[in-house]
């Protein structure tokens, strides 16, 4: 009788053990680059494509079915929101696995402004934003702001 008593709690104790494994969210890291803080902003062309790595993600915590990680994208535009300044300068975001080599202009399938969406199992990225800069940009200090999100997949 002793025996099945401990054979009891061993399977139970193994079913709580799964049920906080499927319950751990995952979780994320970012860390910028030198880069984002120092954009080349001025071309000597009208289309001057840039593609920058201007962090690096790291994804824990990773369930069976993966996460799905949402980015926001959106303008680069003077830090004082003044409405008489140049048009601010859209930019796009995508995400390729750590390491790997830079993404091409066709890599950028979301447009400025919405949401970049991606499903993966990967845990570690790189993130790059592609921009294209007005041939004369007003002098000053510019900013933008990138949000992340992690959702476990179910």
């Amino acid at each position: 009788m002793r025996f099945v008593i401990q054979k009891t709690l061993l399977i139970f104790s193994l079913l709580l053990t799964s049920i906080e494994a499927t319950l751990a969210e995952p979780s994320i890291t970012a860390t910028s680059t030198s880069f984002a803080t120092t954009l080349e902003l001025t071309t000597n062309t009208t289309n001057t494509t840039r593609i920058i790595k201007v962090g690096t993600i790291n994804i824990s915590n990773i369930g069976a079915n993966g996460y799905t990680l949402t980015i926001t994208s959106g303008n680069i535009a003077k830090s004082n929101n003044n409405p008489d300044n140049p048009t601010p300068i859209p930019f796009q975001v995508t995400t390729v696995p750590s390491n790997n080599s830079q993404p091409t202009v066709g890599d950028f399938t979301t447009s400025s402004g919405s949401p970049y969406v991606f499903s993966s199992t990967i845990s570690a990225l790189d993130l790059y934003i592609k921009y294209n800069p007005t041939s004369v940009q007003d002098p000053g200090n510019y900013g933008a702001n990138i949000n992340l999100s992690v959702a476990d997949n179910p």
